[in-house]
C-alpha cells in the first residue's frame, strides 16, 4: 500500500535565516510602539524591535513558545541603545555577535554609531506582552 511522505523544508542556518529576513523586510516606524513577531513568507513590514522578535523566533524554529524560553534564559538578549545618537533601537545579542535591522546581519562588533543602554534579558517577555496589552 502506498505511503506519502510530507516533505519537510529544512532549517536554513543562522546566515541564510539573517539574510533572508533582511531581504524581505522593509522598515516602517511604529506610530504606536508595539512589539510584533512577523508572520508570512513575502515581504514584511516594522521596526527594529519587530525585526530583532522576528529574528529570534525564525532561529527558535518558528515556535514563540521556544522563543520565549531562549529569551527567558538569554540565549538571546534584546538590548535597548542608540544608533547615531538617534531615539533608542533594539539589537540582539546571542553567542557572542550582535545583528539588527540596520546591518541585517550577524557581526562582531556593532561599532562606535551605537550606544548599548540597557538589555531586556528575561523582562523582553512581559514587555512584550505588556505592548501586545496596551
Amino acid at each position: 500500500f502506498p505511503v506519502t511522505i510530507r516533505k519537510r523544508t529544512l532549517p536554513l542556518g543562522a546566515r541564510e535565516m539573517i539574510e533572508d529576513l533582511a531581504r524581505r523586510f522593509v522598515y516602517k516606524k511604529d506610530k504606536v510602539d508595539t512589539w510584533r513577531i512577523l508572520m508570512g513568507a513575502g515581504e514584511i513590514t516594522g521596526d527594529c524591535e519587530d525585526f530583532s522578535l522576528t529574528l529570534v523566533y525564525l532561529e527558535s524554529g518558528r515556535s514563540k513558545l521556544k522563543t520565549f524560553w531562549n529569551l527567558l534564559i538569554c540565549r538571546y538578549v534584546l538590548w535597548h541603545c542608540t544608533y547615531k545618537e538617534t531615539e533608542g533601537h533594539m539589537v540582539v545579542y546571542h553567542k557572542g555577535k550582535w545583528a539588527d535591522n540596520i546591518q541585517r546581519r550577524w557581526v562582531d562588533d556593532l561599532g562606535p554609531k551605537y550606544k548599548l543602554k540597557f538589555p531586556y534579558g528575561p523582562l523582553a517577555i512581559p514587555v512584550y506582552f505588556l505592548k501586545k496589552v496596551l
